[in-house]
């Protein structure tokens, strides 16, 4: 059975930081798993004869006559609904109380944002991520369209830091390089925005991902179009003007829209393979040639499988992958604890699959599906993680457009790691912690994969 649930942190941005409704997370999450039957409810008790003299009818309030502030409303009685009728847990906030008091600051509204403002403070209130209002504002001009230079950053001491360059990529014909700074993004100065961002964001664990996401959406635009940027290499300055272009292959899904899918998989070294997903999305496509290279390469000793910045995705991805890794029968990945059910994340060993050394790649944007995957194999002992403490944003949720044309994410469950282990707030601990050291990327190394191809090439 699939569900409708969400991931973690989408991987390439076309939201400017200074919109609040820029989205935690953007890819569904297809839900798996055999449902535990719920315990039947308790009988309820008969209702008290209470006359009509003493339970007088309340006529419901007429609808405003403004067709603006009329679809605004429903959009926050809409919001509160589906939450009502889905949060897991209705002891944890006292919703009608939100209710109450919001509700009739919307009636009093004078624009629409005024309505998005109040209802995103509502979605604050729950303490979880996955909760999310996307307005359909334009975006900020130079933020629109799927080009992209093919330039990945990470944050290392207040700056902008190329980590991955993609093969083939605009970035790559201009010779960008690992380690190099991300000083200049048209005029607008990186390391400036990060350190404001830094302060705004104190305190917040995803705050890594936000300020990732905002470079992201600096160098991002339409297809075809150039972007200045000034690179700092070695001490010296280099400029260049980089053209976007499509990076991976958009697919859709729901009402999500379309978003780029990168897969790859090659040979590193003769004795070391490497498999790369950037969303899990496309299973039909994406489970056909992964469950081909895991066994189609030669007899190699491990396999690295990246899912660095990977926002998560179908979360039956997970289940499906772990099959080709995992040989014993009636394990599990974790626990999808809904309002009135249960789901177990399944694992169903494949025929044909992979069991030599597997090493999985996270860091700080790995999130949701990327969680489940990594923890459960982690806990089944299926290899080692390696790299940073992952997002913690872990909750299956849906996307519902709402009356206003505004979409709505909201969370419909918690997960849990077969152990037990709440994901949700705490991310997962990698096996070997590696920091993302200058030094090495400036030698045109990635610090993750070296240390996972020497865990590889290590005798058992």
């Amino acid at each position: 059975m699939w569900g409708l649930t969400m991931t973690g942190a989408m991987g390439r941005v076309r939201r400017d930081m200074r919109t609040a409704s820029w989205p935690l997370a953007l890819v569904l999450l297809g839900c798996g798993g055999s449902p535990r039957p719920a315990a039947p409810p308790p009988t309820p008790a008969p209702a008290p004869i209470v006359s009509e003299v003493t339970r007088p009818v309340a006529k419901p309030p007429a609808p405003p006559t403004d067709p603006r502030l009329a679809e605004d409303v429903a959009s926050f009685d809409m919001m509160w609904t589906k939450i009502d009728q889905t949060f897991w847990d209705p002891k944890a906030i006292d919703w009608a109380s939100v209710k109450a008091e919001l509700r009739p600051k919307v009636l009093a509204t004078k624009d629409r944002e005024e309505t998005r403002a109040i209802m995103r403070e509502a979605l604050k209130r729950l303490g979880r991520s996955h909760f999310a209002l996307w307005d359909t504002t334009p975006e900020p001009e130079g933020t629109r369209g799927e080009g992209d230079p093919g330039i990945e950053v990470r944050i290392i001491d207040g700056k902008a830091i190329v980590t991955r360059v993609e093969l083939g990529s605009p970035a790559a014909t201009a010779k960008v390089q690992l380690g190099d700074e991300v000083a200049l993004v048209g005029e607008i100065d990186i390391a400036a925005k990060l350190a404001t961002l830094a302060k705004n964001l104190a305190g917040n664990s995803l705050a890594p991902l936000y300020e990732v996401r905002s470079i992201a959406a600096l160098l991002s635009g339409e297809e075809g179009t150039k972007v200045a940027v000034k690179l700092l290499r070695n001490g010296k300055r280099v400029a260049l003007e980089l053209s976007r272009a499509r990076i991976g292959r958009l697919v859709t899904l729901g009402n999500l829209g379309a978003h780029p899918l990168i897969y790859e998989a090659r040979l590193l070294e003769p004795d070391v393979a490497y498999i790369r997903l950037s969303i899990f999305l496309d299973p039909e496509t994406v489970m056909a040639a992964l469950a081909k290279d895991l066994v189609g390469f030669p007899k190699v000793k491990g396999i690295i499988f990246d899912l660095r910045g990977n926002p998560g995705g179908i979360g039956g991805m997970a289940m499906g992958i772990a099959g080709d890794l995992v040989t014993e029968a009636g394990k599990k990945l974790g626990t999808m604890t809904m309002r009135t059910n249960k789901l177990d994340f399944v694992v169903n060993p494949q025929l044909h699959h992979f069991d030599g050394k597997l090493a999985v790649l996270v860091d700080a944007l790995s999130a949701s599906t990327s969680e489940i995957l990594a923890a459960g194999l982690q806990e089944l002992h299926r290899g080692k993680v390696f790299g940073r403490t992952t997002a913690g944003a872990a909750l299956p949720s849906v996307i519902e457009l709402l009356p206003d044309g505004d979409r709505l994410q909201y969370a419909i469950a918690d997960y849990q790691t077969a152990s037990g282990k709440e994901l949700e707030g705490h991310g997962v601990t990698p096996d070997v912690a590696v920091e993302l050291d200058l030094k090495t990327l400036r030698a045109g190394k990635d610090p993750d994969i070296v240390a996972a191809t020497r865990w590889i090439k290590e005798k058992p």
